[in-house]
């Protein structure tokens, strides 16, 4: 007689291949809408499900948060840290085991779908800014669109997966210059899963519409905002990761004890351990330079103390040369339109405090993606606008 536990394996393992199967078929059909071939598409999904897969195995076999996050949302009274983020993935992980029956496979595989959405709209976007057929857009594209560390993250149940299909999706829709009312669903997504980024990216739209209004309206908007984010310092300062308690009085930044919790709580996240060999550096004593090619470009390959690192190293080596290219051309460079400004605010006003507080190269290896496409974006506009002028001249 067939056990009740092999039958909730049966059932789950068919739930799982029917709502990925679904997934590709609708994938498919997006290919023409997304100027993707279905050969490109083809190729994008099996590189991706191979870090999938390598995801899947290295979760089951180190401690991951991936493991914890579907255990809490099986079992319950796993995990203390219960911020919106976490919620939100446990609230999903309900649905995707409770009510559609995927066990923890299943849902590893639904997550790898989720960020592939994100790879694939990275794809297309890139289509449009790298237009050109030779052989320089070619590498830049695949160069990117294939970076290990990017699949990855996109491929683990957790926010990062989450993070980076709602940065590719908003940065689609204000490519391809979509209705503005469907920004909102990213915005919200990317609200619910990374909340110090999502104020950042609010913060930097608010800040783009400013510049572009009239002189007249541009200074009582530009003082609203600024009304609104000292209002808000304190909620800002937390989503930051500083975990700041400070006084209600709205006169607080007068009171010398804020200034040592500020430093105290500042000292105490740049001295984060390091996590399971993920590689960590002392912030505390290096300056702000520093810290910035820190957060985007190490683990240099001497740094490596894993397979891992070895090749977020090796990453970083490419990416070093594809700015420094970028810096070569940018004699050509032109903010063509408002879309332009907003990436570069965004990645500015988010370097900043990420580069400042993460002295820990495995969280900055998965997070920095979602400040990095949109100003690699702008790399690659600088690079096609030298290109436009090779051809003219």
């Amino acid at each position: 007689m067939v056990s009740e536990t092999s039958i909730n394996f049966i059932y789950s393992s068919i739930s799982s291949v029917t709502i990925i199967a679904i997934g590709f078929i609708i994938l498919n059909s997006l290919a023409y809408r997304l100027k993707i071939s279905h050969i490109r598409m083809f190729i994008l999904s099996i590189w991706h499900y191979g870090f999938v897969s390598i995801a899947f195995f290295y979760s089951i076999n180190f401690v991951s948060d991936s493991s914890s996050y579907f255990e809490e949302a099986v079992l319950g009274n796993v995990l203390l840290d219960q911020t919106l983020a976490v919620r939100t993935i446990i609230f999903l992980n309900v649905i995707l085991n409770q009510y559609l029956g995927l066990n923890y496979l299943g849902t590893y595989l639904f997550y790898g779908y989720i960020g592939l959405l994100g790879i694939v709209l990275l794809e297309s976007t890139l289509n449009y800014y790298l237009k050109n057929k030779d052989k320089e857009s070619f590498i830049i594209k695949n160069f990117i669109v294939l970076m290990p560390s990017l699949h990855f993250w996109s491929s683990n149940i957790g926010k990062d997966t989450i993070a980076i299909f709602a940065i590719c999706l908003f940065i689609w829709l204000l490519t391809y210059k979509k209705n503005i009312l469907f920004c909102f669903v990213p915005l919200v997504i990317f609200s619910l899963v990374r909340p110090h980024h999502s104020v950042i990216l609010l913060f930097s739209i608010f800040f783009t519409l400013t510049i572009f209004l009239k002189a007249r309206y541009m200074i009582p908007f530009f003082i609203l905002i600024s009304i609104f984010s000292f209002l808000n310092l304190e909620y800002i300062i937390n989503l930051s990761g500083i975990g700041l308690e400070i006084n209600k009085n709205i006169l607080f930044f007068l009171d010398p004890n804020f200034y040592y919790k500020l430093d105290y709580h500042i000292v105490r996240r740049q001295n984060l351990p390091d996590y399971d060999g993920s590689g960590f550096i002392n912030l505390t004593n290096m300056l702000f330079p520093s810290h910035i090619f820190t957060y985007l470009f190490r683990p240099l390959p001497f740094e490596a103390k894993s397979i891992f690192s070895l090749v977020s190293s090796i990453e970083n080596l490419f990416l070093i040369v594809f700015f420094i290219y970028t810096f070569f051309n940018f004699k050509t460079f032109k903010i063509f339109g408002k879309k332009y400004y907003l990436y570069l605010f965004f990645f500015i006003f988010a370097l900043i405090p990420l580069s400042f507080l993460t002295p820990n190269f495995g969280i900055s290896a998965r997070q920095k993606w979602i400040i990095l496409i949109p100003i690699i974006l702008i790399c690659c506009k600088i690079i096609h606008t030298k290109n436009l002028k090779k051809t003219t001249n």
